[in-house]
């Protein structure tokens, strides 16, 4: 069985497909995230003696050697919310994170042989993690100083389905990575409340979106200050983030109309933090794939 803390360190650079190759069936994907949530070296809960732990012919179940206490490699994790087994899931995380347009349910529920209902909830899932790792990777010390602009997203139009209502999504780019909040209707105080919530408030804003400065100034953000893109040419350390946001939103649009969806506003959040975690790991799958199955709760 290869050791998945030997193939996922960080001074490994391996193709993210490997992954599948290594751990060729289920039995092995049970191993590994049973390894990778910390189980190898788990002592007993039952007995709290040091153990070995044995896989059961259920796959996913292991018991403890002592006292044959069971735990469920799986359990816990967003991994349980659809039946896909351990294989499958990771079968979609690694199409999910090789992809560079968003991933429909009709397309997952072809390649996984299941039905769209099912996709749809494993997608969902699996966004929802994806945005919750994005939030644990986001260091607000790297945001002291930030170029910040907006967006007016408006989805593609659906045969029969009309035109659905725009939404405003606010972008903050730090040097090295990007984040994106959405906004609600600019309701007041919203950009403040923003702020505090990353703990980037007593950050330095720089913006050359000057309505956006007006509002900000007028919600009370008084550290936020209009520049001009000759900046760039002055080589002022706003270059690298304003270029990198200026890059996204062109990006973040012909990714979701290539994807043919149109999510609604309660789940824009889940898209945006989506392609903001493809954005700031370009040509790092691996890092993607690492930070991701390393992000799974211990057991």
């Amino acid at each position: 069985m290869p050791d998945p803390a030997a193939f996922l360190a960080p001074e490994k650079t391996t193709a993210a497909l490997e992954l599948l190759e290594r751990f060729p069936d289920e039995r092995h994907c049970g191993r590994l995230i049973f390894d990778l949530r910390g189980g190898r070296t788990k002592p007993c809960p039952r007995c709290g003696s040091r153990t070995r732990w044995q896989q059961t012919e259920a796959v996913r179940i292991f018991q403890s050697k002592c006292c044959s206490f069971a735990l469920d490699a799986l359990a816990g994790t967003f991994l349980t919310q659809a039946p896909l087994g351990a294989r499958l899931w990771l079968y979609l995380i690694v199409t999910f994170l090789n992809r560079s347009t968003p991933l429909s349910s009709a397309f997952v529920a072809a390649h996984l042989g299941t039905d769209t209902r099912r996709s749809w909830q494993a997608l969902a899932h699996l966004r929802q993690h994806v945005a919750a790792t994005n939030e644990k990777l986001f260091d607000p010390a790297e945001f002291r100083q930030c170029y910040v602009d907006e967006f007016l997203y408006r989805p593609v139009c659906v045969p029969g389905g009309g035109a659905r209502t725009g939404i405003w999504l606010l972008g903050l780019s730090g040097a090295r990575s990007i984040h994106v909040e959405p906004l609600r209707d600019r309701m007041a105080g919203a950009y403040p409340t923003i702020l505090e919530r990353l703990g980037v408030g007593a950050a330095e804003f720089y913006s050359c979106n000057l309505p956006l400065v007006a509002r900000m100034k007028r919600q009370g953000v008084a550290s936020i200050a209009a520049c001009e893109l000759s900046m760039v040419s002055r080589g002022q350390r706003l270059i690298s983030s304003q270029a990198r946001l200026k890059a996204f939103w062109p990006n973040f649009r012909r990714s979701m109309r290539r994807g043919s969806l149109v999510p609604s506003r309660q789940h824009m959040r889940r898209f945006a933090q989506d392609y903001v975690f493809r954005f700031n790991h370009t040509g790092a799958h691996d890092a993607m794939l690492r930070h991701l199955l390393q992000s799974l709760d211990p057991l």
